[in-house]
């Protein structure tokens, strides 16, 4: 199982947060830099990811509503897909 990462210190704004998880996850070159294709693609992996959200406050703090938002995306994906397990630190 892969582990990934996501230091939501880098979460500064919507735009670097989704060139961040770009990074960290293998978007497809059709993702649409949205929550709802965030959630797509979290829950179209057919290999186990295991991902650990480290300081979610900041994510919270920099993006507001969204970043609870994007944090509820991760953890809808865990909950739909076997695939998918959520930590947040």
């Amino acid at each position: 199982m892969k582990t990934l990462i996501i230091d939501g210190r880098r979460c500064k704004t919507k735009e670097l947060t989704f060139a961040y998880l770009a990074k960290k996850i293998d978007f497809p070159p059709y993702f649409g830099n949205n929550l709802d294709a965030l959630h797509d693609v979290l829950t179209s992996y057919r290999e186990p990811l295991h991902f650990q959200i480290r300081y979610p406050a900041s994510i919270e703090t920099n993006l507001g509503i969204w970043g609870k938002n994007l944090l509820r995306v991760f953890q809808n994906a865990a909950v739909e897909s076997k695939n998918i397990i959520v930590e947040v630190f």
